[in-house]
């Protein structure tokens, strides 16, 4: 059968006809295929169809494919702009004049579709193309930019975001850029952002929480006193952020003592319910790196009771580690009331790994 019988096969009524006459086109590689392809693309309401259409279209080598794909970046059916970006993603290098063009493009949906298909790429020649997508006139469009270039840790850019984040208002921009320069940034990044926004008093609510996690994760340790210092202002919906911020920071610093009243206060974070889950168990571990004390001991050794498995395991694989060899009474204890199969053998193993060294020390 000839290419123009497969054309023709595509106005089929039935749906099989249509897929295997796609099929067939992709299977000639003929760039005059591509349109037909595309044409019937506009009317098609079979997913099935939809799929066998663009494969076709993707087997079909050179440039007439590639502007067929960028026209379907202008379609309404969200699937076949999907299916389309995914496609020049794949196409790579082959594919980037056109991409590069659709940023002049006056459409700003369509300028960040062509945002979409360089997404996966990350390479340093993609720079001129990220800073004019970065410097775009529509908000839209430059959040998508500064989205990619925190996934793909794009540092080159960080003197791009740091600008954005200081001469744009646009809360979601702000967020983005923030959150961004939690992947590219570092210590020089978190020191202006805490130039735009001292403490958490004045930080707006829509950036508390990138805030906080800008102090854990990228400045520098001599600010620990500026994390502490928050904890005061912090409410109950941004603790669990707070302590994990606290966290990351200290053991940053090497932490190794809290004044009094900190520790007091964390203290009661741990053996509270106020904090979730994972952030409890993060806590417990931190709490052991600190030197022991009558407080934190106490503490943690509460957490061995505590309702929750994962607390208790924590504890357990903590102990585990060698890091209180004194708790072997009080591990035998609890695994004589362990209801969890998991922290009951992680507790037997501890108890094993101290009457070991108790033996070895006779």
């Amino acid at each position: 059968m000839s290419l123009e019988q497969f054309i023709a096969d595509l106005d089929s009524d039935d749906e099989a006809a249509r897929i295997c006459a796609a099929e067939d086109i992709g299977f000639e590689n003929d760039p005059s295929g591509v349109s037909p392809l595309v044409a019937r693309l506009a009317i098609e309401t079979q997913r099935s169809v939809q799929e066998s259409l663009f494969l076709a279209i993707e087997r079909i080598e050179g440039d007439e494919s590639i502007a067929a794909l960028v026209d379907c970046l202008r379609m309404d059916d969200a699937f076949c702009r999907n299916e389309a970006v995914m496609i020049l993603q794949r196409r790579r290098q082959s594919a980037l004049p056109a991409l590069q063009a659709l940023l002049d493009d006056p459409d700003p949906d369509v300028r960040k579709f062509a945002l979409d298909a360089v997404a996966g790429w990350g390479h340093e020649e993609l720079a001129s193309f990220y800073r004019r997508a970065l410097g775009d006139e529509s908000v839209n469009v430059v959040i998508t930019a500064v989205e990619y270039v925190g996934q793909h840790r794009l540092t080159f850019f960080k003197e791009d975001l740091e600008r954005l984040f200081l001469e744009r208002a646009n809360p979601m921009l702000q967020t983005a850029c923030l959150q961004a320069l939690l992947d590219v940034g570092d210590a020089q990044s978190a020191e202006l952002v805490l130039r735009r926004f001292p403490t958490l008093e004045v930080t707006p609510i829509h950036l508390l929480d990138d805030w906080l996690r800008a102090l854990g994760k990228i400045a520098g340790t001599d600010r620990f006193n500026t994390l502490i210092g928050s904890l005061a202002y912090v409410g109950d919906n941004y603790l669990d952020s707070w302590v994990d911020a606290f966290v990351r920071m200290g053991r940053r610093a090497g932490v190794t003592m809290l004044e009094e009243m900190m520790q007091a206060r964390i203290l009661e974070l741990v053996t509270g319910d106020a904090l979730e889950s994972a952030t409890r168990v993060q806590l417990v571990s931190f709490l052991f790196g600190l030197k022991a004390n009558a407080a934190v001991d106490s503490a943690l050794l509460n957490c061995l009771c505590d309702p929750d498995p994962a607390v208790r395991l924590c504890v357990a694989n903590e102990a585990l580690a060698g890091k209180r060899d004194v708790w072997s009474g009080r591990l035998s204890e609890r695994l004589a009331l362990e209801s969890d199969s998991i922290v009951r053998e992680r507790l037997r193993e501890a108890v094993l790994a101290f009457e070991g060294k108790a033996r070895s020390c006779r």
